[in-house]
């Protein structure tokens, strides 16, 4: 895995945040010993665009999605997730915390 710098100082949290929310991805694979490339059986959702997308194309070869701490379904999407047996994980806020400085 490559690792970037990537330069802080005279920028506000909001000006860098969605660089470092790139890098959620890869967090959650290593935390969990997974692989999203390629792997039809699980997904994970960092928008509420990404969470739309997911929602409109919904497969049944998918049993577990990782939910940006701050993406909330609506109801009918949830009742989707249930429909379709999908476990929800919730990215946990410490991986956001220090992104928040």
């Amino acid at each position: 895995m490559k690792v970037d710098f990537v330069p802080i100082s005279d920028k506000l949290y909001y000006e860098y945040a969605d660089e470092l929310l790139k890098h959620i991805k890869e967090l959650v694979e290593l935390e969990n010993g997974i692989n999203f490339d390629g792997n039809k059986e699980l997904a994970i959702i960092l928008t509420e665009e990404d969470l739309d997308n997911f929602t409109n194309n919904i497969t049944d070869e998918c049993k577990t999605i990782y939910l940006g701490h701050n993406v909330l379904p609506t109801e009918e999407q949830e009742k989707l997730f249930k429909k379709h047996e999908i476990k929800i994980n919730i990215i946990p806020d410490y991986y956001y915390r220090d992104l928040e400085g």
